[in-house]
């Protein structure tokens, strides 16, 4: 079998019809199959499978456990020779899965392929970038308020160069084709991440194998931005900080996740003096990060 598609859906029910169908129309021919893996979700997103997707392989969990864990779960059962990792509120467009095949048939050093990833209104998503550090988050930040205003310089470097082949040091997990081999050989998603960062986490291992990062202009995937997580904001906020606090310990040792946790105090500091309204849920992320910090500490 050539592909195998893993998609973790959580109350997705309204955009995973359009997703899967978007698959069946992409024109991928070569043999291939689908997961759905289902995060004890509230809407009728597993009844809307069976009825409609018969030939989807659903994985129904009981319980929420995770975007790396839910995909580690089908990952285990897949046969394709490449997987791809796709979010729900996603759609793929005509050739997109053809083209990332064949550049990693082409090329065994590429461990990893993403596409262009665009939003609705056809603009580009900044969805690949450099190694995770102070500066990089910083930049990134910048790149994303500057392009999210439409207007100025930063803006048309990002759509620049969004046109060109490039290998940066991770791609976004909405969309994400790499080998299932290489996947099992470096254990699957790290499971430590609940939700956020674990795709950076990802190529970063799959990197330390001798293997490149590649993002290509000439397959694009449709994002409907934020969609995945709009259910429950709260619970997403919570997890962005974890997760970006857990991966500051892992990559970069102990003292400097400290040290992000204090950035992490003060932009939450910030927040809440902007927006008052919102101070329950930074002071009980903040509480929640406290915890988390030893709990890191075991783990590394």
């Amino acid at each position: 079998m050539k592909l195998s598609v893993i998609i973790v859906g959580f109350n997705s029910a309204s955009s995973l019809t359009r997703c899967l169908q978007s698959i069946t129309n992409s024109g991928f021919n070569s043999e291939s199959e689908i997961f759905v893996v289902d995060n004890a979700s509230s809407d009728n997103s597993c009844k809307l499978l069976r009825q409609k997707f018969p030939n989807v392989c659903l994985v129904a969990n009981h319980n929420n456990v995770g975007f790396g864990r839910a995909n580690n779960q089908a990952l285990e059962q897949a046969r394709g020779e490449f997987v791809l990792f796709l979010n729900p509120d996603t759609e793929v467009k005509n050739g997109a899965l053809d083209h990332m095949v064949r550049l990693l048939e082409d090329r065994p050093h590429v461990g990893a392929v993403g596409p262009c990833l665009r939003r609705e209104n056809g603009s580009v998503e900044i969805s690949y970038g450099a190694m995770h550090s102070f500066f990089s988050e910083f930049w990134q930040k910048m790149k994303a308020l500057g392009y999210a205003e439409g207007t100025g310089p930063l803006r048309s470097c990002v759509a620049h160069r969004a046109r060109f082949e490039s290998q940066p040091d991770w791609i976004s997990g909405a969309c994400l084709m790499t080998r299932r081999e290489l996947m099992r050989e470096i254990g699957g998603f790290d499971e430590n991440y609940f939700l956020y960062v674990e795709d950076v986490d990802l190529c970063i291992r799959i990197q330390s194998l001798g293997f490149q990062i590649v993002y290509t202009p000439k397959a694009e995937v449709l994002h409907v931005i934020g969609q995945s997580v709009a259910v429950n904001k709260e619970k997403a906020f919570l997890s962005s900080k974890k997760s970006r606090l857990y991966f500051y310990g892992k990559h970069y040792g102990y003292r400097k996740a400290v040290i992000f946790k204090g950035y992490l105090w003060l932009d939450l500091w910030i927040r809440a003096l902007i927006c008052p309204s919102q101070r329950t849920l930074y002071k009980k992320t903040w509480l929640a990060l406290q915890s988390s910090t030893a709990h890191h500490k075991q783990v590394l």
